[in-house]
């Protein structure tokens, strides 16, 4: 008798432990997925697909898969690279809220795009000058399916944000450094052992997002 009634103690418990926090998917969501699919979920793109009003498990599946690798890029320049790289910033505590979020998002109607599409501007520049001492690089990702390290930099404006929860200002400077790599006996990216594959261009956004 005391075993069954812990099992449904424990039963009845489960579902709120579990419970995703919508809020916390909404602050999350506003930091990283945002300049893409929208702080709302309707994308900023015809070529990026609406979040609002999917389905929490399915959201939560695609991110676990780009996260653990399962859904592998075709290409180093594919949307599935980006959203690889973005995967592995969040924690399965984020994946869920930020899941749970756009599933309670009303969903869009046709033709609808994010208002934050105005702010977002991409340009082509020379990496800035002295930016090994003056930025800060914020993430690495190895790719060996594709021989690549990947070095991820972010000025002091846009670090300064991310670290306070906002929406990254105007003059915000995201790039990325690309390098080839041999490829370890244990299969993993040498970081050690790598050559420039392209370098002179960086992206610039300004407005809000990520």
């Amino acid at each position: 008798m005391k075993t069954v009634l812990g099992l449904s103690v424990f039963l009845a418990l489960a579902p709120f432990a579990q419970a995703a926090d919508i809020e916390a998917g909404k602050a999350r969501v506003a930091t990283v997925c945002a300049a893409c699919h929208g702080a709302n979920g309707q994308s900023v793109s015809d070529t990026i697909p609406n979040l609002a009003a999917q389905r929490a498990g399915y959201i939560e599946t695609q991110l676990k898969a780009f996260k653990d690798g399962t859904r592998k890029a075709q290409t180093t320049t594919s949307p599935a690279a980006i959203m690889t790289a973005i995967a592995a910033q969040l924690s399965a505590d984020d994946i869920a809220n930020v899941a749970a979020y756009f599933a309670a998002q009303p969903g869009a109607a046709a033709g609808a795009k994010s208002a934050l599409l105005p702010n977002v501007a991409k340009s082509n520049v020379t990496f800035p000058e002295g930016y090994k001492e003056s930025f800060v690089k914020y993430h690495t990702i190895s790719f060996p399916a594709t021989k690549q390290v990947r070095y991820y930099y972010a000025n002091k404006a846009a670090v300064a944000a991310a670290k306070a929860g906002k929406p990254l200002p105007d003059g915000s400077v995201l790039f990325a450094e690309v390098y080839a790599a041999k490829i370890g006996a244990d299969g993993k990216a040498g970081h050690g052992r790598r050559r420039p594959l392209r370098r002179g261009e960086a992206r610039r956004l300004h407005g809000d997002g990520a």
